[in-house]
């Protein structure tokens, strides 16, 4: 019976341990700088259907374009992130990373945006969740890792 309790112990401390050493290894992973891939992300805005985007007209989809081309997200390891714009526009905040969840929150509202992570080598796939992705023109932003 002792042996029983053992195992049960010991399996216990290695599913925890290993959980937390997966978590804090995702969160190591998400570190630096990342550019959304346009090309990338319109293509599976395209292929999953997105009609919102499909129906633009060019000039439309110019100015859309010039909103994410060269758009960069900067996470720091002390939990702070930014997202800067090719226009020299900046937004500030907040990350955590819970279970694939990436919580974003935006230090000039305060508001909470909520991605799930993927991989696609080599691509890191941030899918915006609940309602807001729901509205979203581009559900999952493609993200490449910048030097």
């Amino acid at each position: 019976m002792k042996n029983i309790l053992y195992i049960t112990i010991l399996g216990w401390f290695f599913l925890t341990t290993t959980a937390s050493f997966a978590q804090q290894a995702t969160s190591n992973a998400l570190l630096g700088t990342w550019e959304v891939d346009y090309p990338a992300t319109t293509a599976a805005a395209a292929s999953s259907g997105s009609t919102q985007y499909q129906e633009m007209d060019a000039s439309v989809k110019a100015e859309v374009s010039t909103f994410y081309i060269g758009l960069r997200f900067t996470f720091s390891n002390d939990g702070s992130y930014s997202m800067a714009h090719t226009n020299g526009t900046i937004r500030t905040g907040t990350w955590s990373l819970s279970n694939g969840l990436l919580t974003l929150i935006d230090a000039s509202n305060g508001i909470h945006h909520l991605y799930s992570l993927s991989q696609n080598a080599p691509f890191l796939i941030m899918r915006q969740e609940g309602e807001e992705g729901e509205q979203a023109l581009f559900r999952s932003l493609y993200l490449k890792r910048k030097p």
